[in-house]
């Protein structure tokens, strides 16, 4: 599984020695790793040996550890360290480091399976196979050399300056005009290329034609409309596909039952047709949907399933009669009317029912399958539209965008589109997707809609980088920006119109400053944070190439703000420093040069110094976030502070969903809470380790969610979701209920979950689980919104834009003592003290987490909670266990303290202030999982207790009355012994 890095090497600069030109770079990387990997063998090794001699050795309940630095670490049987994962906070590497104390800050380091991965942050990735990186491992491997070691070292990807320069840019596109179809009633249902034509189907009910074009000069070139045979034309009775090979073009007719073949080289003539033109008969293929085909086999998909057929057999001699050969099973019963396209990629052909999912058949199985049809090698769950394959790459149509990946990389990453080289929103400011069929050329690019083909030629053309140079980075001062080039957005009295407007309002959650290139001239800025940024870098980089460039720096970004600015106001010359700041990239030929530059590149924001723009950069989900439309019944019209809040919500909700907490939980999700998540029609139909995996990158890659409001509760499917207004200031409090229910609905884009399904349902699965992580993150306080008036939904001066009233009850947080199931699993990594335990300079109440410093024993004294001691208190030779709170000095000195309201009668008459000796006295930790819900008793039994009574304050052990007490001698101001039998609380184990 390919893995990125967990934190942003942005501004790291190399270290002086580095090499600096391109032909050096591969040495350098091997120096680099191979000195760290000597270092991290002679580590393991020398305590591996330390191990070696039992008395270094620690044992207990037969495990054994061994102290490094103070540190105890769990060994191996081979004597080797293994490394716990790092509770709460996976980020933290203080335990690898204190191990390997000679990596500096240039290296990243991650656990992995009781080991650590080891990147460098500069040049190194997580490629696993293939990549950057080391690895120790506890447990060892076998090499290549046949030796078993440790110590992993893969170089295969290492790279900084040296990278593929070429991109394809794509040119301003011109079109054909197929209104006069339009006109007619005739609808587009495929385009095909061949060398400099371009095929077109116009289609409708009983009627059918092919229209051919030259790309280059547009004109119409001929038609096709059947065959004749025999003296009898066989016209077309409603085209579905057309398909192109070898050349031969393939035309799929549902209404003919019918696929015919032309000959592309001998001016359309008709080789043969499959099929009998009839539904019925052995040899019928029932209604044709679509073709593809290699040098051995023809595939014919229809409302069966997929039909073979042997190229050696599709001779004249065959029309019309050729029986199947074998057959693929395609979908579950008859299904006329799906919109199919096919290809042969490789040993593989991929079957796409528009819409709907696509199929992945191994074609090398087809000799060892005749008698039975084939089964698919993997169905995958899509919202693939159209797709074409020409020289090694896939162009995809989906609703909203095309994208593109080779083959390679298509085949490799299990027949999944993921890391696509380019992804294409807008040609020259049009929007893309959703077409009728799209078609790729060495040249062009071809996208067929009823109205026209749009040709857009693409061609590469390198991008100039010199490295070891830099060049003064524009620094923008957002205050001396023109008025007119500065807008806000999201404000109350925006217009429903813009708001619900996607081309004007929407944003992905893992880039909330947005950056846009309106054209080759001006660009736009929009920050969806709700609150200010500083020192915000905009950056850039070729689709393709993995290397960002510094458009320019913003001194600041208020909340919610857009920014129109000529491409110029970035520097005159076009030249832009490296993101890693390791040379310059030279744009001054693109800007002018009729390229779109908008469609060649991809924009993301950094920070080297706004912590919270840092974090913002870490979010994982790539969700596009736009604004419901009223759908009328229970949804309402968005307005402005609505969308403002929803920024918050779903910002705060990526990151829960990009935390190692998350990912951990979910692949643990019976562990944790008992049970597995389950299908949507089912929960019997349990989560495979396949599924849980699916759902993640699924959840993850979600596209377009649709955000609204609604006037009850909550409503949700696979397009977005809409929440009622609690629930936009309730978040902040710990409300993670009905955000993730609605979210479950459609939770990876692609199935639709009922209410009562696993993500979709209040007493089980997904909703308790993210409810309860919202409240784990609120309580922990790295939330990246923990502040509601930070936009102030609630507040007075938005009363005019509420559709309610706001509740002030729903704004308090839970108890202090409540725990929940996610709180109480991380809880059962921690190595806090349990129970009593003394006071000393090991001890630092800071370093413990939120929940933890919860779970030390507090009581109420004078409205504030104090924390809980006892100490022995000295009366002559009498020692007296007494107890108090905690008070600390401004010099960091603590003691136990009983308060000014009570004092110690002495033995001699005298009273005595209830204070310990400086720092010597116990906390009490309620975390002691071995003890879970007993009391704190005393060695004789009683239970540890206090008081919240407004006006009394104090902590002792229960009598059988129920009482709280102390020592008698331990009295209140009037001199009465201190005993109180209400506003009494006791205190269990955690």
């Amino acid at each position: 599984m390919k893995k990125t890095l967990l934190s942003c090497a942005i501004g790291a600069s190399l270290i002086a020695s580095a090499p600096s030109f391109a032909n050096a770079e591969n040495d350098y990387f091997i120096d680099v790793y191979q000195q760290a990997y000597s270092q991290i063998n002679e580590r393991a090794e020398a305590l591996r040996l330390l191990a070696s001699d039992e008395s270094n050795v620690i044992t207990e309940d037969g495990v054994r550890y061994i102290m490094v630095n103070d540190t105890r670490y769990r060994l191996t049987k081979d004597n080797y360290i293994y490394f716990d994962a790092s509770f709460p906070d996976f980020y933290d590497e203080t335990n690898y480091r204190n191990v390997f104390d000679f990596l500096d800050s240039s290296w990243e380091l991650t656990w992995a399976d009781g080991g650590v991965v080891i990147v460098n942050k500069n040049f190194g990735n997580y490629d696993w196979g293939k990549g950057c990186l080391l690895e120790y491992l506890p447990r060892g491997f076998v090499a290549q050399n046949g030796e078993f070691e440790h110590v992993q070292m893969e170089l295969d990807s290492c790279s900084l300056n040296d990278f593929d320069k070429e991109v394809a840019f794509i040119a301003k596109p011109e079109k054909i005009d197929l209104t006069e179809f339009t006109q007619n009633g005739f609808e587009v249902t495929a385009a095909e290329a061949y060398q400099n034509r371009v095929y077109v189907t116009h289609s409708k009910g009983g009627e059918g034609t092919v229209s051919i074009y030259d790309i280059e000069t547009k004109a119409l070139l001929g038609t096709i409309d059947g065959y004749e045979k025999d003296g009898v034309h066989h016209a077309y009775n409603v085209i579905t596909e057309l398909n192109v090979h070898d050349d031969k073009l393939y035309v799929s007719s549902l209404s003919s039952n019918r696929v015919d073949i032309f000959d592309l080289t001998n001016d359309h003539a008709h080789i043969m047709s499959l099929g009998t033109g009839s539904w019925t008969g052995e040899n019928a293929i029932v209604h044709a949907q679509a073709s593809a085909a290699n040098q051995d086999y023809i595939f014919v998909s229809d409302a069966k399933g997929i039909n073979v057929y042997r190229q050696q057999d599709a001779t004249a001699d065959n029309h019309g009669q050729l029986g199947r050969y074998a057959s693929l099973r395609f979908g579950n019963g008859i299904d006329t009317y799906r919109k199919v396209q096919m290809h042969v990629i490789g040993d593989y052909l991929i079957a796409n029912v528009m819409g709907r999912e696509y199929y992945i058949y191994d074609i090398t199985q087809i000799e060892q399958s005749v008698e039975t049809p084939l089964e698919p090698l993997k169905v995958v769950s899509s919202g693939i539209q159209k797709i074409d394959l020409f020289n090694g790459n896939l162009m995809v149509s989906e609703r909203t965008k095309l994208r593109f990946q080779t083959v390679t990389d298509f085949v490799a990453n299990d027949f999944e589109l993921t890391d696509t080289t380019q992804t294409i929103e807008q040609i020259s400011g049009i929007a893309v997707g959703n077409h009728r069929d799209i078609a790729l050329t060495e040249q062009h690019m071809v996208l067929a809609n009823d109205e026209a083909l749009t040709i857009a030629r693409h061609q590469n053309k390198a991008i100039q980088f010199v490295a070891d140079t830099s060049v003064k980075t524009t620094k923008i001062a957002f205050d001396s920006l023109p008025t007119m080039s500065v807008n806000k957005i999201l404000q109350n009295d925006e217009s429903y119109e813009t708001l619900i407007n996607e081309d004007q309002r929407s944003v992905r959650v893992n880039s909330l400053v947005k950056t846009e290139l309106l054209d080759n001239e001006m660009i736009k800025i929009t920050s969806y944070v709700a609150q200010d940024l500083t020192d915000i870098n905009i950056e850039m980089r070729f689709n393709g190439l993995n290397k960002w460039f510094t458009l320019g720096n913003f001194d600041r970004i208020p909340a919610f703000t857009q920014i129109i600015l000529p491409l110029s106001a970035f520097g005159e010359q076009q030249q832009f420093n490296s993101a890693n700041r390791d040379g310059v990239f030279d744009l001054s030929e693109f800007v002018d040069s009729g390229l779109d530059l908008k469609a060649a590149l991809t924009t993301r924001f950094s920070s080297d110094t706004d912590k919270f723009a840092q974090v913002l950069m870490t979010l994982k989900p790539n969700w596009n976030l736009v604004f419901a439309p009223d759908w009328g019944g229970n949804w309402l019209p968005i307005n402005g502070l609505y969308a403002r809040e929803w920024m918050v919500i779903m910002t705060n909700f990526a990151y829960m969903m990009s935390q190692e907490e998350f990912k951990h939980l979910w692949f643990n999700f019976n562990t944790v809470f008992g049970h597995d998540m389950s299908g949507p029609r089912s929960q019997e139909d349990v989560f495979t380790a396949e599924d849980y995996q699916h759902y993640y990158d699924g959840m993850l890659t979600r596209d377009k969610i649709q955000l609204g409001v609604v006037n009850y509760g909550g409503l949700g499917g696979l397009s977005g979701y809409g929440v009622f207004t609690p629930t936009f200031y309730s978040h902040y409090y710990g409300e993670w209920e009905i955000v993730p229910h609605e979210f479950g609905h459609g939770s990876d884009g692609k199935t639709s979950f009922p209410d009562g399904s696993s993500f979709a349902a209040s007493w089980f699965g997904w909703q308790p689980f993210m409810h309860a992580l919202g409240n784990y993150h609120i309580r922990k306080g790295d939330l990246p919104y923990m502040d509601d008036s930070i936009n102030g939904f609630y507040k007075t001066e938005n009363a005019a834009a509420l559709y309610e009233p706001i509740q002030d009850w729903r704004r308090t947080h839970r108890a202090d003592t409540h725990m929940n199931t996610v709180d109480t699993y991380f809880m059962s990594f921690s190595t806090m003290p349990q129970g009593w335990f003394a006071n000393s300079s090991a001890f630092d109440l800071a370093e413990l987490s939120k929940q933890e410093r919860l779970i030390l024993a507090r009581f109420n004294v004078e409205g504030k909670n104090e924390y809980a001691c006892r100490f022995d208190f000295v009366d002559g030779e009498e020692s007296v266990l007494l107890y108090g709170h905690v008070k600390q000095e401004e010099n960091g000195d603590r003691t136990c303290i009983g308060g000014d309201a009570l004092y110690f009668q002495k033995s001699d008459g005298s009273k005595a202030e209830i204070v310990s000796p400086v720092n010597q006295f116990d906390w009490l930790s309620l975390h002691k999982p071995d003890s879970h819900g007993e009391p704190v008793v005393d060695a004789q039994g009683a239970t540890l207790c206090s008081t919240y009574h407004a006006d009394f304050y104090g902590m002792g052990f229960q009598t059988d009355l129920g009482q709280c007490v102390q020592d008698e001698r331990v009295r209140v101001q009037n001199g009465n012994h201190w005993l109180l039998g209400s506003h009494v609380r006791s205190y269990v184990y955690n």
